[in-house]
């Protein structure tokens, strides 16, 4: 997330300097495309704090067999430790056997997973967040 220090545009921007300088933050004087979508007060002065990450990551593309792959996930548009988050994977030749596992670490914004194979081949896998697949990836195991 960045801060920065919202000024309304009713009110005169030197007032929002003081806290701008004290806290080394830029200024923006009313509104700015990227807060339309923010929840806060728009009739004072106040630091914000805008979130701008939402990825999914994996540790590599393949790993040898018996060694774990973490499976990062960053949002800091919503509250990740209100929602039902999993991973559900299988190796390709056996679709059928799926293998669902809850994450190794869980906060507001981050959440992650280890998966540790024991079979050669290669693993495809979903990531679901409230029941809805929001990332789906692969990688193989040597």
């Amino acid at each position: 997330m960045f801060r920065i220090v919202y000024v309304p545009s009713e009110s005169p921007i030197q007032e929002g300097e003081n806290l701008a300088y004290e806290h080394q933050l830029p200024i923006i004087h009313g509104e700015a495309e990227y807060l339309q979508n923010i929840d806060f007060d728009r009739t004072k002065i106040q630091v914000l704090h805008i979130p701008e990450n939402n990825y999914t990551s994996q540790s590599a593309k393949s790993i040898q067999c018996g060694l774990n792959i973490n499976i990062l996930h960053v949002d800091e548009f919503s509250n990740l430790q209100e929602k039902d988050c999993n991973i559900e994977y299988w190796y390709e030749e056996k679709e059928n056997n799926k293998i669902k596992i809850d994450p190794t670490y869980k906060e507001k914004h981050v959440v992650s997973f280890n998966i540790r194979p024991y079979e050669k081949g290669t693993i495809t896998y979903n990531l679901i967040i409230n029941n809805n697949i929001i990332y789906e990836d692969m990688f193989g195991v040597l």
